[in-house]
């Protein structure tokens, strides 16, 4: 959990509506154990919605219900359609400008908010352009070259068709959730399945964590965390009924 708090936003996602319930419920209760009260949830499952409702878990109106946009770390997140999007309202006072100047336009790249860096190839222009101010010298309040004024109102005029960009907040949303990530029967070597299931868990977990990178060979943590994933999966698998009665804190028949 301390890895999916950003300030006082929480974000996390799960492959089932149970475990969503179950998961949201648990950190409730472990963070009001702190005086903290997480509150105004939001999904984009209905099911999930429904259910928080009847436990009297305070959640939000869908971003159509309340005609509000709904926000995620400052990116616009429709949650009935799945898609994330830019605030570009900010940008209206651009349309305004009389001097164009190295601080107008560095003020300009900075209202583009995106953290995660879905409009890389509009922003990364302003970034070229100034580096090349950089390099001319010119100076913070001085106006800048006509090239230069040009490709800046260029960009800004197409800034309003950023209202209309829209991309999936899943990349792959037909992704085979039920297909295992090795297939256990095409090997007869425990120590291989462990092997190659541990390189496979350090890949993910390096795309997922960049700055933190694990490189090398594989540490006895890794080969023992990989050896209870297999465990894990065996016991969804073949005692699926009393793996769910656990989940859900049942008492296994």
């Amino acid at each position: 959990m301390l890895n999916e708090l950003y300030v006082d936003d929480l974000i996390n996602s799960t492959s089932d509506t149970t475990e969503a319930l179950q998961l949201s419920k648990d950190m409730i209760h472990i963070l009001s154990e702190a005086g903290m009260n997480l509150r105004r949830w939001a999904t984009n499952c209905t099911a999930l919605h429904e259910a928080w409702k009847r436990v009297n878990v305070d959640c939000r109106e869908t971003s159509e219900e309340s005609g509000v946009p709904l926000k995620i770390l400052g990116i616009i997140w429709d949650n009935v359609n799945d898609n994330l999007s830019i605030d570009i309202k900010h940008f209206e006072k651009l349309s305004k400008l009389v001097k164009v100047t190295r601080r107008v336009i560095l003020s300009a790249c900075g209202m583009l908010f995106d953290p995660i860096g879905i409009m890389n190839p509009f922003a990364i222009r302003m970034k070229i352009l100034l580096q090349t101010m950089w390099e001319s010298g010119i100076s913070w309040d001085e106006c800048v070259p006509s090239d230069i004024k040009a490709t800046f109102l260029e960009w800004t005029n197409e800034i309003e068709i950023l209202k209309q960009f829209k991309t999936p907040r899943l990349y792959f949303s037909d992704l085979n959730w039920e297909a295992p990530l090795l297939n256990l029967h095409s090997y007869t070597n425990l120590d291989k399945v462990i092997r190659i299931t541990s390189y496979v868990l350090r890949f993910t977990y390096n795309c997922k964590h960049g700055s933190k990178r694990i490189t090398g060979n594989l540490t006895v943590d890794e080969l023992f965390n990989t050896e209870k994933y297999w465990v894990r999966c065996v016991q969804q698998t073949d005692f699926k009924i009393e793996y769910e009665e656990v989940k859900q804190r049942k008492s296994v028949s």
